[in-house]
């Protein structure tokens, strides 16, 4: 089966109008059916408007110069660009209908601008602009916005880093901190009990009765100078130990 091709319109083909096959090709709105614009043509013009408007469409595509500009000169040379030459079309009715006259309803409509005038007669579409270069801009513009927002990302995720080793770092300095200080209060209650221990075994040193200290270091006087101990005290103490008997001199 041999492929479909285009009629050929004796026009040249940019670059831009044409993929890297040279195959051309525009951006349709795969919505078309249903949509408002659709339903408006078939309510007027029956099946066979739908038609014609997606050949104008794709005849927009191939305009020279300027795309979107289809040149109108005569019925036939319209219907010969738009390649549905040979052909009768018929509205809802069954009311055949010319292509000047679907061309000054889709006018009416505003989806299109006759211009009847100058070197250059041609159909404007109204709305391709908007609907090829402007959705480009837009693809580009949400790219843009894609790079831009992934390298903010990009640089907030390396300052969260940033503030998190920071962070990472104050931390371990309060832990040591923390740590001397626990060491530090450690020594200084083991040196607290230490010299209370001491403080305690002064005192219990201190509450020995004198005369036991007096036996124990050796005093030739056991009486200690001022202190008067009654005899049966110091002979409960003598007996005990804890003094030395009086000399036979003192007694």
């Amino acid at each position: 089966m041999a492929s479909y091709r285009p009629p050929t319109t004796g026009l040249p083909v940019s670059a831009s109008q044409a993929d890297r096959r040279r195959r051309l090709w525009y951006k349709a709105d795969s919505r078309f059916f249903g949509s408002q614009v659709e339903q408006d043509i078939y309510q007027r013009w029956g099946a066979d408007g739908d038609i014609v408007w997606l050949a104008y469409e794709g005849a927009c595509k191939r305009a020279y110069p300027t795309e979107g500009r289809v040149p109108y000169t005569s019925e036939a040379q319209l219907a010969a660009f738009l390649g549905i030459t040979d052909r009768e079309f018929h509205d809802r009715l069954g009311k055949p209908f010319a292509l000047d006259e679907f061309f000054v309803w889709t006018g009416i409509a505003k989806l299109t601008k006759l211009h009847r005038r100058g070197e250059f007669p041609h159909i404007e579409h109204r709305r391709w602009q908007e609907s090829q270069h402007d959705r480009d801009q837009s693809l580009q513009h949400r790219s843009r916005h894609r790079s831009k927002t992934a390298g903010q990302r990009g640089r907030a995720k390396a300052e969260e880093g940033e503030s998190q080793h920071d962070r990472d770092q104050s931390l371990q300095h309060r832990a040591e901190t923390a740590g001397q200080g626990s060491k530090m209060r450690r020594q200084d209650t083991i040196s607290s009990s230490s010299l209370e221990e001491e403080e305690e075994v002064a005192r219990d040193a201190g509450a020995a009765p004198d005369g036991a200290v007096a036996a124990r270091s050796g005093d030739p006087d056991p009486t200690p100078v001022g202190v008067s101990i009654p005899a049966p005290a110091r002979a409960k103490l003598v007996q005990d130990g804890l003094l030395l008997p009086k000399p036979e001199a003192d007694r």
